[in-house]
């Protein structure tokens, strides 16, 4: 806002949100008014709760408690996972689906379970701004097609983006792509779901979620098609053409569906598409295989977000998992104690560093996701909220570090995080689901992960496209752009927050300061 104060004026930022302005001048200066600048009213996030949990190699379902309740309606879940190929030849151990079993607690589920995994999950509430609503559905074996019935109707399907999640007890790897849906919206009240195969003799579950964004934010979707090419190509690229974004699409993220024709046979490096927003304009997409064999296209379905508020910060980039990088690390042994440590070659770990264990003996429980908690050595670490598991101590197996990416500092409990896809560049066979399966997170402020299995094939490289959104902190409800106040009157100004701000603040007790600023008319 344009500022010509005659004196510094300060908010005190309460959790109630309200407090009493008083504009400090003298009634002797007439003429003198509180002129506030029109300002957009962000979608005002409240807070993120995120974790992993891990399966071992028999576990179908997981439940967290969450450390805060939060209000369905206006909560997302998100998934992201990493594969472990002990048992590569099931498509069942890598696909899951979240559900809130009460405001409390979440459960994330797979169709069969005979190999471990890691799962990443966020849940992502808002203040306001949003409606959700979400339910559970299923396609049958030999199913393309599937309309859900809206519980509400959405007030406008141009706000709106679904998110979908799958499972099922697929006990094969020639399926994947019966897996992967096509969402979209018919009308105000079906969401549709389409897949262009499915000859497979297993039913698919759904959980579906809808977000319909009532402001500040404008959503656009629509489809492309990767085509079977006249010569083989890794790589391939087709791009997409929206109307014009915001800040040439700095503040956009992706929501990126894709479906393979009956060709593609569950061949992973032929199916798997990322997606990412090349510029104001225009949306790229690119799988890392695309033969000539007939039947292989990929069609993408895709939502894209442009938060229009002015104040939320979007950071997207692309990792490169190689046969080389990260380079996995041989473990010796683990010991049955609380914490649990590890002793391997020369690992190179930090305190607080993600990683992944595979293919470790006896001590079964170790193959998971984990945080390093102590390094005392350079060959040994310890691994943060682990404990005696009675297996006796292990040997074997690899540690792989998490690929890391630098983004500008953002608060994790304001950051959401869209994995969107990876895209392998070799590999003809189909079984690398898991190969391709890569957790996603913001590890602290200033570090996104991408983490891939121990177990992961380093002969198929993956590249991962990541999108980190940061929601602003505060929404000024009132004045909120267009208001005259008067010298001498005494107004209300409100305001909705993160419960970031509710802590951490400079002020008395924590509380965060603000700065009222004049204009003169």
């Amino acid at each position: 806002m344009t500022s010509q104060p005659s004196s510094e004026h300060r908010v005190f930022a309460s959790a109630t949100g309200l407090m009493r302005a008083v504009t400090g001048l003298s009634t002797a200066v007439l003429g003198l008014s509180l002129v506030w600048c029109a300002t957009a009213e962000a979608v005002q996030i409240k807070r993120v709760q995120s974790g992993v949990v891990n399966f071992d190699q028999d576990d179908v379902v997981q439940s967290k408690v969450l450390t805060y309740p939060v209000n369905q309606a206006k909560s997302i879940l998100l998934l992201s996972v990493v594969g472990d190929s002990t048992s590569a030849t099931r498509d069942q151990n890598w696909f899951f689906t979240g559900q809130f079993e009460d405001n409390s607690t979440i459960a994330v589920d797979r169709g069969g379970g005979t190999s471990p995994a890691s799962v990443a999950w966020q849940v992502i509430e808002f203040e306001d701004g949003v409606n959700v609503q979400r339910g559970i559905s299923s396609m049958q074996a030999g199913t393309l097609t599937k309309n859900i019935t809206l519980p509400t109707a959405v007030v406008d399907t141009t706000k709106a983006v679904p998110i979908v999640q799958t499972r099922g007890a697929f006990t094969t790897t020639s399926q994947t792509h019966e897996l992967f849906l096509l969402p979209s919206f018919t009308d105000s009240t079906t969401l549709k779901l389409d897949r262009l195969d499915s000859t497979g003799t297993k039913a698919t579950s759904v959980v579906w979620q809808v977000i319909e964004f009532l402001t500040d934010a404008t959503i656009q979707t629509g489809t492309a098609t990767l085509p079977v090419p006249g010569v083989a190509a890794t790589n391939q690229s087709v791009t997409a053409t929206v109307s014009s974004l915001s800040s040439t699409g700095a503040n956009a993220l992706l929501f990126t569906y894709f479906v393979g024709d009956t060709g593609v046979n569950g061949i992973d490096a032929t199916l798997y598409t990322r997606g990412t927003v090349t510029d104001g304009t225009t949306l790229t997409f690119t799988r890392g295989n695309a033969p000539t064999t007939t039947l292989t296209a990929v069609t993408v379905r895709y939502y894209v977000v442009d938060l229009t508020d002015g104040t939320s910060l979007t950071q997207k980039g692309t990792q490169s998992w190689t046969t080389t990088t990260p380079a996995r690390v041989a473990i010796t042994s683990s010991t049955d104690a609380t914490p649990i440590v590890v002793t391997s070659a020369a690992h190179g770990l930090a305190v607080g560093d993600r990683i992944d264990i595979a293919g470790h003996s006896t001590a079964t429980p170790v193959n998971a996701s984990w945080i390093v908690g102590t390094v005392p050595t350079s060959t040994t670490f310890s691994l943060s909220g682990s404990t005696a598991h009675g297996l006796g101590a292990g040997s074997g197996g690899n540690l792989v570090p998490a690929l890391k990416a630098t983004v500008t500092s953002v608060d994790p409990t304001r950051a959401v995080v869209l994995r969107t896809s990876s895209s392998a560049t070799t590999g003809t066979t189909n079984s690398y689901a898991d190969d391709l399966s890569l957790m996603g997170e913001v590890l602290n402020a200033t570090t996104f992960n991408s983490l891939r299995a121990a177990s992961a094939t380093t002969t198929i490289p993956a590249d991962v496209q990541y999108f980190v959104t940061e929601f602003p902190p505060l929404t000024l409800t009132s004045p909120n752009g267009g208001e005259l106040w008067k010298v001498g009157e005494v107004r209300n100004i409100t305001w909705k927050h993160a419960q970031s701000l509710t802590t951490g603040g400079t002020g008395v007790g924590g509380k965060h300061l603000g700065k009222l600023e004049l204009s003169r008319t």
